[in-house]
């Protein structure tokens, strides 16, 4: 080997292949400083003992592309690409405030991607020097953007619909769903639009994938409804259909990854539909609390790295959801009863529609079976998915969305009044909830995009919500029920901790007195304390009482009682039950 040659590689005293910098070298580029990179390694230009210089490897490749930040010129960092031992290159986000924690906090996550690391400090050095002039838009969820004076809405992978010439990355810590389109928007229509047209259903979980996307556009709320049937009632094919308006059948998720990591599964569905199959599956005594969350749309407050608040991410989501039971025979199977707003938030809609085919109507045309129908839907959504939710982006990108609100208020309201005239607020949220479905269901059949006739989505989510109100109730707010139903439920089966008047003895979990009386037949004098404990639930005692008095329930609030087991006058409150109960 020449002298020449033997330039051209030496062996650092780490044991490290390094380049001369004599040698050939036209495929390293000096990065920033005394640091070089080619497509397989990062280099260090040092000096060995004979005062030599050469490069000595520190990392496989690993470049910074870009300058990250969001829409708000906050949310600095760097964006990081890498290749794994195998040659596949990934992109991560290294944010600004990580770059103050030790070596290892910052390269675990590369090393986790794969990228070989051979000197913590030169390459952690390397990653601070290096300030690309590129810049690009970090979001951390995806949906609709505000950027430059312009809406776009962000996909996975960076991808946009909308006016912008910006890049955008999307936060690497967020798990997008995979939303990807495959076959053409006819094909969807002919295979599984129009067909799923023959089940109120079906239309539902259609009509609830276009809508999510209008959420916040037309300042709407989060919304849940749940499809509840056993095994065979087609509530599955329900939900495979919802979900091919946005992507493949396993873009659905389970309750169960709800139990860890239910902020990250929100923000990875802003402005798009979740799916999330088997309630049954979810953790009981959480499962009400995970939808609270879901629909409150809001992350907890966090601290940052310096312990100052970060800013809070919220969401904008529909929910679909499936199961054999409801939130009601969950609750009652932990031993709880269910408060009317937390069944709101889920509306529960039965999955049989009535007519002897499960969640169908009647069956489609060219379908003499209904079996063979649900074979061809499973089929069909491996084959044609995603195509409409974008092709509807790109209508709602190039309207004016300063017009939405006004324009779905308007035809929300008209719709609410016509399914739900003189109805108690909470049956009229719900309402409202629907008639968005609706209404969005009308406008992309207008545009094209389902395939259906004018008027069928409003006819079919009238059905559904018909079925969600006939097991709901109406007339009589459901929290007035509630607090009826438990105190009837107290004064009937827990009479055990009710003694006599005149009983000196006092049982276990003493909740009052019983006597009888001429004009109301058996009183219950109850303890003020235990009123409170177990007759109002967290509700206002106030409440709790004028719906008790109107139901004639409470005979008086304030009455004063001596029993035998007191031996002093007691403050309680008397009830009775009437004759009706």
């Amino acid at each position: 080997m020449t002298d020449k040659e033997n330039k051209k590689l030496r062996i650092d005293n780490m044991g490290n292949s390094v380049r001369d910098i004599n040698s050939d070298e036209a495929s390293l580029k000096n990065v920033v400083d005394n640091f070089f990179l080619d497509d397989f390694a990062v280099y260090i230009e040092v000096k060995d003992t004979q005062g030599n210089y050469y490069k000595k490897k520190i990392s496989g490749y690993l470049k910074v592309t870009a300058l990250h930040r969001d829409n708000k010129s906050s949310s600095w960092g760097k964006v990081i690409e890498l290749k794994d031992a195998d040659g596949v290159l990934h992109q991560t986000l290294l944010p600004s405030e990580k770059l103050l924690l030790s070596n290892k906090e910052i390269l675990s996550p590369l090393a986790y991607l794969g990228l070989k690391i051979y000197d913590e400090i030169s390459i952690v050095k390397y990653l601070k020097s290096v300030e690309p002039q590129k810049r690009m838009t970090v979001v951390h969820k995806l949906g609709w953007l505000q950027l430059n004076g312009a809406s776009c809405f962000v996909l996975p992978n960076g991808l946009t619909i909308g006016n912008t010439n910006e890049q955008i990355v999307l936060d690497s810590s967020i798990i997008a769903p995979a939303i990807e389109s495959k076959g053409t928007l006819k094909e969807w229509q002919d295979n599984i639009a129009i067909p799923a047209s023959s089940s109120s259903r079906a239309v539902l979980g259609i009509c609830l994938a276009l809508s999510a996307p209008l959420l916040s556009l037309g300042h709407r709320n989060n919304a849940g409804f749940h499809i509840r049937g056993n095994s065979s009632s087609g509530k599955s094919i329900v939900l495979a259909i919802a979900c091919s308006v946005i992507g493949p059948p396993d873009i659905k998720l389970t309750w169960r990854s709800t139990d860890n990591g239910l902020e990250g599964i929100a923000l990875s569905h802003n402005d798009l539909m979740l799916a999330l199959d088997e309630i049954s599956q979810a953790d009981p005594k959480t499962v009400s609390t995970s939808i609270y969350d879901l629909i409150n749309g809001k992350q907890k407050i966090r601290a940052n790295v310096m312990g100052s608040a970060l800013s809070v991410q919220g969401w904008h989501i529909l929910l679909l959801s499936t199961g054999e039971e409801n939130l009601r025979n969950i609750a009652i199977s932990q031993g709880k009863i269910t408060k009317a707003g937390e069944e709101i938030r889920l509306a529960d809609i039965p999955a049989d529609a009535g007519c002897g085919l499960g969640v169908n109507e009647r069956l489609p045309n060219r379908f003499t079976d209904i079996g063979k129908y649900a074979d061809h839907i499973k089929l069909a959504v491996e084959k044609f998915y995603g195509v409409a939710l974008i092709e509807w982006l790109k209508i709602l990108a190039d309207v004016d969305h300063e017009e939405i609100p006004s324009r779905l208020a308007t035809e929300i309201n008209d719709f609410v009044k016509e399914i739900a005239p003189n109805s108690v607020s909470q049956v009229r949220r719900v309402a409202e909830s629907f008639a968005l479905l609706a209404i969005v269901g009308e406008l992309a059949s207008k545009s094209n995009i389902t395939g259906w006739e004018k008027g069928l989505a409003k006819e079919a989510i009238k059905r559904c919500f018909y079925a969600w109100l006939e097991e709901f109730g109406d007339g009589q707010s459901k929290e007035e029920q509630e607090i009826i139903e438990n105190a009837l439920n107290i004064l009937t089966k827990r009479r055990k901790q009710f003694c006599e008047y005149e009983d000196s003895r006092v049982p276990n979990n003493h909740i009052g007195w019983m006597r009888s009386n001429n004009q109301y037949g058996l009183i219950f004098y109850v303890r003020n304390s235990s009123f409170k404990a177990n007759f109002c639930n967290n509700r206002s005692t106030k409440e709790v009482e004028l719906v008790l008095k109107k139901a004639g329930i409470l005979i008086s609030s304030n009455k004063s009682i001596n029993p035998k087991s007191e031996g002093k006058t007691v403050k309680v409150r008397a009830l009775m039950i009437p004759e009706e109960n």
